[in-house]
């Protein structure tokens, strides 16, 4: 499972890879990148965090899913936005809550888009109202752009040494 963590004093986002899972013999998730961003305590403290101290709100964070395809496309946004590139419109990105959970309904949204100040504001938001965002910095978007890269690279050839491993 590749990681990779930002954090602010505000929120924390988490990168994480889902790879081949199967559940009673059938797939359930082949290759995505999950995006994670949690909120900060409201008790938390500014600045370094003490020794022990519990900083962000896990149990409010959200998740959206990436399929390779998703990732190469959002990385190529993150590079727009380094190169200083203001989209008309922001980068949207929708998930299915029924597929997570078949009693909810609806579609929770990632948008990305390039700050006044140069930084890049990512928001996930449900249809319930709850949203998280988290601001990043043109070397962590640049960062998070090749993290993408290289999660849809590993997937890409790990699928294609399976192709030619079962003589396809």
């Amino acid at each position: 499972m590749l990681k990779f963590k930002i954090y602010r004093t505000t929120a924390a986002l988490e990168m994480s890879t889902w790879e081949k899972t199967e559940k009673a013999g059938k797939v359930i998730a082949v290759n995505k990148a999950i995006m994670e961003v949690a909120p900060s305590l409201p008790t938390a403290s500014k600045g370094q965090p003490k020794p022990g101290e519990k900083r962000y709100d896990y149990e409010k964070r959200l998740k959206i899913s990436f399929n390779p395809t998703d990732m190469l496309v959002f990385a190529y946004n993150l590079q727009l936005f380094v190169a200083g590139v203001k989209l008309e419109k922001a980068y949207t990105k929708y998930g299915d809550l029924s597929k997570v959970d078949p009693t909810k309904a609806g579609k929770k949204t990632l948008t990305a888009n390039l700050g006044d100040n140069g930084a890049v504001n990512v928001t996930i938001s449900q249809p319930d109202g709850h949203k998280v965002s988290i601001t990043i910095d043109k070397a962590e978007a640049w960062a998070l752009a090749k993290w993408f890269e290289n999660t849809y690279s590993k997937f890409f050839n790990s699928n294609l040494g399976d192709a030619v491993e079962d003589g396809e």
